[in-house]
């Protein structure tokens, strides 16, 4: 379920980028003119070991503060999936809606193919991948464990609401790169080894503070994630809303579509419980 995990989320695109760069993200709008308004096997270093820069400590307590505070989440998002060595690049839009504590639907279609689409469902049990253009559904069963009881899963620790500013810091090597009126750029780095299998690095773009009046501070803007030298995602969600009252459960139920029009079902449920699933999540 590895390569799965971040063909969602986030959890992304500047051509010409080495592994050791971070990519920019690409046409940052003000919020006015948007729609709507470390080494395989080395010891981990306890959170209350790692000193960030003040600066840099405010801002993750801030999103871990807004983390708390959303019960469920709903934007439109653009999925930029750019190959730098085929020089490809491929959009996906559509939309994204998480509830907690392990809910979540998207569905995303390709912008010059209109039967290429991706749609995503987690119902607390199974993450559950449809692929139009193959007309294949897969199913992936959340494994048992992790934190919170959503399994050993990125996403769903983030969208539970279960992984603190302590965990990322125990988990991720951070840096604050840039500081603007409307968002706040943080470089991540993995260090544990199943996150270095996901991915080089990632730039977390949030809503910054200032966007409070709007409920949209320390919400995620975009998510630049470089998985290795060839291959870039970016992510970019556009007028989000929390803790809608007209976001329900009987919204993240899975369905089968008809045999009769070619669709098949596979189970993905052998994949070993360390890899990580979909990503995107809650702030």
């Amino acid at each position: 379920m590895r390569g799965f995990g971040l063909s969602i989320t986030g959890l992304i695109v500047a051509a010409g980028v080495t592994a050791a760069q971070t990519p920019t993200p690409m046409g940052l709008a003000r919020p006015d003119q948007l729609p709507g308004a470390g080494r395989a096997g080395a010891a981990i270093v306890p959170a209350s070991a790692v000193a960030l820069p003040p600066a840099l400590q405010a801002h993750l307590s801030a999103w871990e503060k807004k983390s708390t505070a959303v019960g469920s989440y709903y934007s439109d998002c653009e999925y930029v999936r750019k190959n730098l060595l085929l020089r490809k690049e491929t959009t996906f839009t559509g939309t994204m809606m998480c509830m907690k504590p392990n809910l979540a639907r998207m569905r995303i279609d390709n912008k010059a193919d209109k039967n290429d689409f991706l749609s995503y469902i987690a119902d607390g049990k199974a993450v559950y991948e449809y692929a139009g253009k193959d007309k294949v559904v897969r199913q992936y069963l959340i494994p048992p464990g992790g934190k919170g009881g959503v399994g050993d899963n990125l996403l769903m620790e983030f969208m539970s609401g279960s992984m603190s500013a302590d965990d990322v810091k125990t988990r991720f090597d951070l840096k604050l790169e840039k500081e603007e009126d409307y968002y706040t750029h943080i470089k991540i780095l993995p260090k544990l080894e199943k996150d270095k299998q996901e991915f080089e690095s990632m730039l977390l773009v949030l809503y910054s503070g200032k966007l409070a009046d709007r409920k949209w501070d320390y919400l995620p803007a975009v998510v630049v994630i470089q998985k290795n030298k060839d291959e870039i995602d970016q992510w970019t969600f556009k007028d989000p809303k929390i803790n809608n009252e007209g976001i329900k459960k009987e919204h993240f139920v899975a369905t089968m579509p008809r045999k009769e029009d070619g669709w098949e079902f596979k189970s993905m449920s052998a994949a070993p419980a360390a890899p990580t699933a979909p990503r995107k999540a809650l702030p």
